[in-house]
């Protein structure tokens, strides 16, 4: 992200046919990125993480921002389940999500929680689609008026049940999918095929739609 920000500024340097400078305080700081997780290592994990992250950013690039004092990340990445807690609208989200079968659900999370899931996520949706499918909606929610998202589901979103719970979802609450891959092999251990989905509230001239299973 400070990589893109650097470019963004020459651009506008560019037009407006000034020389570059680098200014004294980002605009991308850690304050701006969000995450949740059931898991405290994890969390503790992606403070420090980020933290480390902006002060390598800082050198590799040449910055002049300040090192310190530390951002406190208490707030902005916290131990909590993120299906089922509130958050502020955002401009973006980019999620991969956990893939867990629907007939695994009761299985790995228990009953209680299984139940929650599907009186309370999605309580209109019939069969049982994968875990992935409640992010769906999830992101899409969240998304400001000109917000964007880009999520990575197993392909049963593409079935009856899931498509449901998270394509036609997206698309009656006011998105437009113009990027989206229909089908392909997961790049890691995990023997699935995966779909890949991005959409915005704003309509966009420029769709790229592949229905072509790999």
């Amino acid at each position: 992200m400070k990589r893109i920000e650097i470019l963004l500024l020459e651009k506008i340097a560019n037009l407006r046919k000034s020389k570059y400078k680098q200014m004294q305080m980002g605009l991308v700081i850690p304050l701006q990125f969000y995450r949740m997780d059931t898991n405290p290592f994890v969390v503790e994990l992606a403070r420090v993480t980020l933290m480390i992250a902006r002060k390598i950013a800082i050198d590799n690039l040449q910055l002049i921002e300040p090192t310190l004092p530390l951002d406190s990340l208490d707030k902005n990445i916290v131990c909590q389940d993120a299906l089922f807690t509130e958050c502020p609208k955002a401009k973006g989200t980019i999620v991969n999500q956990p893939f867990l079968g629907g007939k695994k659900l009761r299985i790995e999370l228990g009953d209680e929680y299984t139940h929650k899931i599907y009186k309370e996520a999605l309580p209109d949706v019939k069969g049982q689609p994968d875990f992935c499918v409640f992010w769906f909606k999830k992101a899409s929610d969240l998304l400001d008026q000109k917000g964007r998202a880009g999520l990575v589901g197993i392909n049963s979103i593409t079935h009856i049940s899931g498509k449901k719970a998270s394509l036609d979802y997206i698309i009656s609450n006011g998105s437009i999918i113009h990027d989206a891959i229909y089908s392909q092999v997961w790049s890691r251990d995990a023997a699935v095929h995966v779909s890949i989905v991005n959409w915005k509230k704003e309509d966009t001239k420029q769709k790229f739609l592949d229905t072509i299973e790999v």
